[in-house]
């Protein structure tokens, strides 16, 4: 994977498995290559390597559309 930096996946636990196969490929998460997951998950905290996520308030999404 010549010249991967980053890695932005679709969900926390994408996120993970992307984190697995880097490993399997010789690649370091975050020394080679950065992770980014979307969504949150209670293991988190426990997860290492830290894992960068972006919540995106889908509960707060939810009720500013009722609000329309």
């Amino acid at each position: 994977l010549p010249g991967l930096t980053g890695v932005i996946a679709g969900s926390y636990l994408t996120a993970m498995t992307a984190i697995a196969k880097l490993s399997e490929l010789g690649l370091a998460v975050p020394d080679n290559v950065s992770v980014v997951g979307i969504g949150s998950l209670r293991a988190r905290p426990w997860y290492k390597p830290e894992l960068t996520t972006i919540d995106l308030g889908l509960a707060n999404c939810g009720a500013a559309a009722l609000d329309l």
